[in-house]
């Protein structure tokens, strides 16, 4: 029984122990009233960090989600309307940086131009799987 459970301590102490990985890190340009998102797929349950940083036109702000991949593409598909979406994790404002402990599954970070409806904005967005420096 004791090695069992040693067995068990070490393949969980080895995701921790996991690189980073970045999945994206790149300018976002989304019109007007519009949204864009990046969707990944976890094995297990790991750390995710979500950064969106405001470069042009978001004085505004914008609002980021981070939310089940199917939740999103309802939301896209406008079968629900943003207060459909109360339950997920969300920010308005010009800059966002959290890491999110995330379940395994298929996940989407969505950024909505919402604030603005006649300029496009820029955003820089970065998404990190197992982070070292975790907020």
């Amino acid at each position: 029984m004791r090695n069992i459970v040693f067995a068990a301590a070490l393949l969980l102490s080895f995701s921790a122990l996991a690189d980073p990985q970045k999945l994206v890190d790149d300018e976002w340009v989304i019109g007007p009233g519009s949204m864009k998102g990046e969707t990944f797929t976890l094995k297990e349950t790991l750390p995710v960090k979500v950064i969106v940083e405001g470069m042009a036109d978001t004085k505004k702000g914008f609002t980021v989600r981070v939310l089940p991949v199917k939740v999103w593409q309802d939301y896209k598909d406008k079968k629900i309307t943003a207060k459909g979406l109360e339950d997920y994790i969300a920010a308005k404002g010009i800059m966002y940086k959290k890491t999110h402990k995330l379940n395994a599954g298929d996940w989407a970070v969505m950024v909505e131009n919402s604030e603005n409806m006649f300029k496009s904005m820029s955003v820089r967005v970065k998404i990190v799987v197992n982070p070292k420096d975790e907020d």
